[in-house]
């Protein structure tokens, strides 16, 4: 069967799902040829009715019918496109039969997730069968981890190209912003850190643990859960809540991409705070929600406290939802002992749980779909078990700042010998 669109969108009429049609009815229709798919027909007839209302060339796009829990009941939906956005989660209980039928029947795929240790399951039993049939299977393309893994390769790649510099390591700052985790990311970070088994604890805490087999070791220690002061970024930090995908997520990319920065490179990452008092009260709210997760008697709490998966955000959140972050990174001492710091600025005028995430997800897709021939011949992997930077590298980087989004280099500078 011919590939009759260019993304199909999985889970259209969940809150991001939604969103990312409404992207495509407004920026890309009719350039871009999509279609829509879910398990209800009228509800995806409600979800055509308003792209239509948008833009009335969605009279064309196409609405597909599949069943995750019926065997083969997605094959032509895979069969019909060349990227399927995964849009419904959590991706534990939903993901893998549309990862399965897209390795088989060679759709690439991105996703929103969050919960490692399914990544790592998936990575077991689908890597080789995506690099044998040059499918690329790319988790976590929304907040969590476009801004961390691309902005890490930008401003690594800036210093060792532009500054002629070898990066030793980078650590990104979320400064901050408003809006609200989507409901679907939340509860993929409870399935993924609220089981206590010891297998899934040992997974989350090995700092390396979505890297290949042969290749789970290097500087970072495991996540710090307290504050300090950062010299290179000149502020104090506490823990950034995303930090334990996110992080895991960038080496994973540095060892596909074969290591561009040398094997000592290192990353991290950090929440900025103004001072040391809300560093450290940070800290503290931090650690005790992190004791709090696992205690057993709380689980049926805290899946209560959990947002409704489907319910949109409020206008509020729309009109004056906004992130911002600096990535910094920080050279290898020269002979005199001399190191260069380089720091990029990151923004989106879109809060980062739904609006951004759904834009995000959507230009990695388009990436994928639309620049195939660029990706191949720049040398980035050809399939497997991807993550963002090793699957469509800096080429993103044009396309969110199309998209209104903010990727620049803020300054550098030449620091004393310590």
């Amino acid at each position: 069967m011919d590939k009759v669109y260019d993304v199909t969108v999985w889970g259209a009429t969940g809150t991001v799902g939604r969103l990312i049609c409404e992207n495509l009815a407004t920026h890309y229709t009719p350039r871009v040829k999509w279609a829509m798919a879910g398990r209800t027909p009228a509800s995806l007839q409600k979800v055509k009715d308003q792209a239509i209302k948008i833009n009335p060339a969605c009279k064309d796009v196409g609405i597909m019918i599949g069943d995750i829990t019926k065997e083969g009941a997605l094959d032509e939906i895979v069969k019909s496109t060349h990227v399927v956005i995964a849009a419904a989660g959590p991706y534990t209980k939903l993901g893998g039969p549309v990862v399965d039928a897209c390795v088989r029947l060679r759709a690439h795929y991105v996703d929103l997730t969050a919960e490692l240790p399914w990544m790592r399951d998936i990575q077991k039993k689908y890597h080789d069968q995506a690099v044998k049939n040059k499918v690329k299977i790319v988790h976590s393309c929304g907040f969590d981890s476009i801004p961390s893994d691309i902005g890490a390769l930008f401003i690594a790649d800036y210093m060792q190209t532009q500054l002629n510099r070898q990066p030793a390591s980078v650590r990104f700052l979320f400064g901050g912003g408003f809006g609200t985790f989507a409901a679907g990311t939340l509860s993929s970070l409870f399935t993924a850190f609220a089981e206590p088994g010891k297998d899934v604890q040992r997974i989350n805490e090995d700092p390396y643990n979505l890297n290949p087999p042969d290749d789970r070791s290097g500087p970072d220690k495991p996540d710090s859960y307290g504050a300090s002061y950062y010299t290179a970024g000149q502020t104090w930090i506490c823990p950034f809540v995303m930090a334990p995908c996110n992080t895991r997520v960038v080496r994973r990319s540095q060892a596909l991409l074969g290591h561009p920065f040398g094997k000592s490179f290192s990353y991290a990452e950090g929440q900025a705070a103004p001072n040391f008092a809300v560093a450290y009260f940070i800290a503290g709210l931090y650690q005790l929600f992190g004791l709090l997760l696992f205690l057993r008697p709380l689980k049926s709490f805290w899946i209560w406290l959990l947002p409704r998966i489907g319910v949109p955000p409020g206008n509020f959140v729309k009109k004056y939802g906004s992130w911002d972050a600096r990535v910094v990174a920080e050279s290898e001492p020269d002979k005199s002992g001399k190191t260069v710091t380089a720091t990029a600025i990151l923004k989106d005028k879109r809060d980062p749980g739904y609006y951004s995430t759904a834009r995000l997800i959507l230009e990695a897709a388009l990436c994928l779909a639309l620049q195939e021939d660029q990706l191949a011949a720049a040398g980035l992997n050809q399939g497997g078990c991807l993550t963002p930077a090793s699957a469509v590298g800096l080429f993103i980087v044009d396309r969110l700042r199309a998209a209104d989004l903010t990727f620049d280099i803020e300054s550098s500078n030449h620091n004393k010998a310590s």
